[in-house]
C-alpha cells in the first residue's frame, strides 16, 4: 500500500506536512502557538456530536 503524502505549495517550493516536526518546522512561531491552543480546545471537547452534520461544503 502507497504511503500518503501532505504538504503545501507557496514561494515556488512545497513544504512536507507529514510529521509533527515537519509541521512545526514549516509554520511561524506565533502559527505554531495559535495551531496547538486550536489542537487542546479541539481535544477538550467531550460531545463532539453536534459536529457530525457540519459537512466541509458547509463548514
Amino acid at each position: 500500500m502507497a504511503k500518503g503524502t501532505t504538504g503545501y505549495y507557496f514561494d515556488g517550493k512545497i513544504y512536507p506536512m507529514n510529521t509533527p516536526l515537519e509541521i512545526l518546522k514549516a509554520l511561524p512561531l506565533m502559527d505554531v502557538i495559535r495551531l496547538t491552543f486550536l489542537l487542546l480546545k479541539a481535544k477538550s471537547i467531550k460531545d463532539r456530536t453536534p459536529f457530525d452534520v457540519i459537512t466541509a461544503k458547509n463548514g
